[in-house]
């Protein structure tokens, strides 16, 4: 789901997660880019957008 938008680290790494932190804190255009790519993402997961999958994949189901 993060995957090209977020910031992955790794699990228990505090000093690796404090590093993106400070990068975003310091670097405002990478702050924009992840942060433009975030909501963009969380977009794909509205849930008016996720019922009409769903109902849609319900009625391809049970068409058959």
């Amino acid at each position: 789901v993060v995957e090209g938008a977020g910031l992955l680290f790794e699990q228990g790494n505090a000093e690796e997660l404090a590093r993106k932190i400070k990068e975003l804190m310091h670097n405002q255009e990478h702050y924009t880019q992840v942060a433009n790519a975030c909501q963009e993402r969380a977009q794909q997961y509205d849930i008016h957008k996720m019922v009409a999958k769903h109902n849609e994949l319900y009625h391809e189901v049970f068409k058959k």
